[in-house]
């Protein structure tokens, strides 16, 4: 009898943390991680105690992206790449669309950068998580958020 009652307070609590999540805007895809249950858990627990979830209804159309294919497209595409660079006669590029390219070049390798970063993260279990996304904290030992979206985020809801 025990059992049971601790597991239905158990479920009371994630029903209020799910509520709570709702209200912030969190859709059921992202509560898992937050209540420590699955998907379909979320959604069952959000049935049973009658919680809407709104962010589910303006994603409910929405199509799940593939991140391994993702990724690995994007890396079959540097594959391309790192070999298209051995070939180019830097006597002959047009120094007009210099200022254009470097700038398209610094974007991707800023991108690229935090791709790599969070792959290592995950493949090390990094420990800190950002408190606005869940997702791995990479760099300094210092920072607390993933990156300077989530650190705003943070910052205007304090305000």
């Amino acid at each position: 009898m025990a059992r049971t009652q601790r597991s239905n307070s158990d479920r009371f609590a994630r029903a209020e943390l799910i509520e709570d999540l709702a209200k912030q805007g969190y859709s059921s895809r992202q509560m898992p991680a937050k209540v420590g249950v699955t998907e379909e858990t979320v959604r069952q627990i959000a049935r049973d105690f009658e919680v809407a979830i709104p962010a589910d209804r303006s994603m409910r159309n929405t199509r799940r992206f593939d991140s391994n294919r993702i990724i690995s497209t994007i890396v079959d595409g540097l594959d391309g790449t790192r070999m298209s660079i051995d070939v180019i006669d830097y006597e002959a590029v047009d120094r007009e669309q210099m200022p254009r390219w470097i700038d398209g070049l610094r974007q991707a390798e800023s991108s690229l950068r935090r791709l790599r970063t969070q792959l290592e993260a995950i493949l090390t279990d990094s420990e800190r998580r950002c408190p606005v996304c869940d997702t791995a904290v990479t760099g300094r030992a210092d920072q607390v958020y993933c990156g300077a979206t989530c650190r705003q985020r943070a910052h205007r809801n304090l305000t």
